[in-house]
């Protein structure tokens, strides 16, 4: 997102991409207001690429990566991990519609396979497709359970019942599968000469509650980072602590009405990169002139 990139980086430059989905991409906000751009502009000699896509799990990000971001070169990967984005990783196909269609669309997703990755739905079937096995399905449904429970399954709080209950029951797999993207992204890294940063974004739900269920899940997504940080030996910076610092109603300017970062969430999280990546010396002093600053 921003302004067009050669691949070929200017001499002196330290080249970092960003990976992500929303909260990286800056859903709601000016690309000028993203953490990616902020941190731009922040740091003499930075060129910040933001590969964010929206709506991708992390699954799609690595995939990216592998067959895109590394053509770029860069000095350095930041993965803005968001556990937001954990149940796409066991999704094969994306119950969002596209606004111009009204269709859904299929995703590649991994299984792990005694214990490695593996590629399943590729080629992933057609927006069409996807809507006829949903129909299919659907309709399934409807001569076994009966059209009055079949209202139900639509009405939003039933699906918001339902949707918390699988996300519950598929977390082991969801966590699972991310501590192994996340393994391969450092070795895609590592085979690429690239350093590489895991970045472990705050949510405005998991921030503003405190409860058993919550808590669990928090607990259970920072021993997966620090099993991965262990194991792979790729710092992992948890932004959660810089969040947690503020007060209930600061946290909430924070963000927008849909829980994504607003410009000053973006800015928080830029400043904790740019502290860390200071002190830990991964900027190298250059006398690049400033990077142009991205269009919109």
């Amino acid at each position: 997102r921003g302004r067009e990139c050669a691949v070929e980086k200017q001499a002196g430059v330290f080249r970092i991409v960003v990976i992500g989905a929303s909260f990286t991409f800056g859903h709601g906000v000016d690309g000028k207001d993203t953490y990616a751009a902020q941190l731009q502009d922040m740091e003499h000699g930075l060129e910040v690429l933001n590969a964010g896509i929206v709506g991708t799990g992390h699954d799609q990000q690595l995939l990216w990566f592998e067959k895109e971001g590394l053509r770029y070169k860069p000095d350095l990967v930041i993965w803005g991990f968001s556990s937001a984005d954990l149940p796409r990783n066991v999704d094969y196909f994306r119950r969002v519609a596209d606004l111009h269609t009204g269709l859904n669309y299929a995703k590649p997703r991994f299984i792990l396979d005694d214990g490695k990755l593996a590629l399943k739905n590729v080629p992933t079937s057609k927006p069409e497709e996807v809507d006829v096995a949903i129909d299919k399905y659907l309709a399934g449904e409807r001569a076994k359970r009966g059209a009055f429970v079949m209202f139900l399954r639509h009405s939003r709080l039933f699906a918001a019942v339902s949707d918390a209950i699988a996300e519950l029951r598929g977390r082991r797999e969801q966590l699972d599968l991310a501590a192994a993207i996340a393994r391969e992204f450092a070795n895609q890294a590592r085979g690429a000469g690239t350093e590489m940063v895991i970045v472990h974004l705050p949510v405005e739900k998991w921030l503003l509650s405190g409860g058993p269920i919550t808590t669990a899940k928090k607990k259970a997504t920072e021993n997966i980072l620090k099993q991965v940080e262990m194991e792979t030996k790729v710092p992992v910076v948890d932004l959660w602590p810089i969040f947690q610092a503020r007060k209930p109603d600061e946290i909430k300017k924070l963000f927008i009405k849909d829980g994504h970062y607003s410009p000053g969430g973006h800015r928080l999280v830029a400043e904790g990169i740019r502290d860390y990546l200071r002190q830990k010396g991964v900027v190298k002093a250059t006398n690049a002139p400033p990077v142009a600053p991205a269009k919109q």
